[in-house]
């Protein structure tokens, strides 16, 4: 018998039979593992549809839906920056408002959009007095989440003594904002 001639007093032919099988799982097993478990989503929404339908945790919910948004930024924030609102989206922003005293103008907005953070708002406010009319355009910072009311309030030009005022949204800022609810469906019920 000959002698072995490594360390591990095992023969070489041995050690290639034995070593060859591990090298192969360690090289290209593990690179598999990492292929099978990587996932295959190229959207936001692939993200959430693949990760969040086996969910009935809100606490993981939430992380799931924070890690997908921070692996896919929201296309309409532009980088963090809130988008104008397109027709429909503005229609569904409403409410109520007048002259509160002074030069102040106020009153309440409601944000019919189910999935719209509304950011900021043009306003044009016009004085009609006999047949003039003068409007100014303002813009309104707030923060108004889906389906909510909000008060807002801001100073004014006034127009002359006796004019009546009248308020239109003519543009909208805000981004996309996704309820746990709405993602998950009946899945917590």
């Amino acid at each position: 018998m000959t002698k072995p001639d490594n360390t591990f007093g095992v023969r070489p032919s041995i050690l290639w039979r034995r070593a060859v099988p591990w090298v192969v799982v360690f090289l290209f097993g593990g690179g598999v593992g990492a292929f099978i478990m990587s996932r295959t989503e190229h959207t936001y929404d692939e993200c959430i549809l693949e990760r969040l339908p086996s969910t009935n945790n809100t606490t993981a919910a939430a992380a799931i839906v924070s890690a997908c948004r921070s692996k896919f930024p929201d296309p309409d924030t532009h980088n963090g920056f809130p988008s104008s609102l397109h027709t429909a989206q503005l229609a569904k922003i409403t409410g109520r408002a007048g002259v509160l005293s002074g030069t102040s103008y106020g009153g309440n907005l409601y944000n019919g959009n189910n999935d719209i953070v509304v950011t900021d708002l043009d306003v044009a406010v016009s004085a009609i007095h006999n047949r003039d009319t003068t409007t100014h355009l303002y813009r309104i910072e707030l923060h108004l989440p889906p389906l909510a009311v909000r008060d807002f309030r801001f100073d004014i030009v006034r127009g002359e003594p006796g004019a009546n005022y009248h308020w239109a949204i003519v543009a909208a800022r805000g981004f996309h904002s996704f309820r746990l609810s709405d993602l998950l469906g009946d899945t917590l019920r």
